[in-house]
């Protein structure tokens, strides 16, 4: 690797023997040095890290998952998904010699699979409170035994464009290649938002919507810290074709991408003692960008 870093070097210094140029424009000259003169201060940022609020960080994640098995109870009942029963229970849980002893809530956890025996005791803590059930609890017992409506499965698209009873009958909305369509079913965001312009108001589309949302959260949440309760990150400074820098998880495991990061999430992020953190941003900064080019130009319309 050194050689080969240190050949690039000596054709960036070198001149072009077809156009007895030097390779590099007087202004990629200034791009490419003001770069290595960030490498220092880069370099010292991702090895200090960041102190990370992980007790807050954890009772978020609990709240965002309560959150998401209210709305998945509200949608599975509006689904015609009906509340797992012992049987349906025992089916996914137990092996198959073990059935025909598995008739309360109780007997579950005594008869399930070892593999199982965690999701076992958790539905007989769930069934066990008093009724009528909440949405919370019958969405996380469907989620549990795998009979809900999962917003991140190919599944979805059965509900979405199969014809009722058991589908919802919207028109179908199709993966795009470019600026065509394939022939391929789509259930991304985009789609269900297309179909909730269509259908304002559908309160299944807009449970999906809710549920994605939360479960992107969740995915930024996952960042590990490292021993000391710090997230470190990597920075690539020329990471992308637009000049911004790009980031991802450290060398160490622990960070992501930061840039990411959504702003209910930045609290997370403490400042060293006798330091503060700011978070800015320029409203509008592109148009003003244009304007003012524009205006250099001589139209000031903007």
């Amino acid at each position: 690797d050194s050689c080969v870093t240190h050949a690039i070097d000596c054709a960036l210094d070198g001149i072009n023997p077809v156009t007895d140029q030097h390779y590099l424009s007087p202004g990629q000259r200034k791009h490419y040095e003001f770069n290595l003169r960030l490498l220092e201060p880069m370099n010292e940022m991702m090895l200090h890290g960041i102190r990370y609020d992980a007790s807050a960080r954890d009772a978020l994640v609990a709240t965002l998952r309560s959150e998401i098995n209210a709305l998945q109870g509200e949608l599975d009942e509006l689904a015609g998904i009906s509340v797992a029963t012992v049987g349906n229970a025992a089916m996914a849980l137990c092996l198959k010699k073990k059935l025909d002893q598995v008739w309360t809530w109780d007997d579950l956890s005594v008869h399930a699979k070892p593999s199982c025996k965690d999701k076992a005791e958790r539905l007989v803590l769930l069934m066990g409170l008093e009724p009528p059930l909440s949405h919370a609890v019958t969405g996380e017992v469907n989620t549990l035994l795998e009979r809900s409506v999962n917003v991140a499965s190919p599944r979805l698209t059965d509900f979405l464009y199969g014809q009722p009873p058991w589908g919802w009958g919207f028109a179908p909305q199709f993966i795009k290649e470019g600026n065509r369509n394939t022939t391929r079913l789509a259930r991304d965001t985009g789609a269900l938002l297309s179909l909730l312009r269509k259908h304002p108001g559908d309160r299944r589309l807009e449970l999906c919507l809710a549920i994605i949302q939360r479960q992107t959260q969740l995915k930024s949440l996952r960042m590990t810290t490292d021993a000391d309760g710090r997230v470190r990150f990597a920075v690539n400074i020329v990471g992308s074709r637009t000049q911004r820098h790009t980031c991802h998880i450290s060398n160490t495991g622990s960070g992501g991408n930061l840039h990411g990061t959504p702003d209910g999430h930045k609290h997370l992020f403490l400042a060293d003692d006798g330091c503060e953190l700011w978070n800015v941003d320029l409203a509008g900064a592109d148009g003003w960008t244009i304007g003012a080019e524009c205006a250099a130009l001589g139209d000031t319309r903007m």
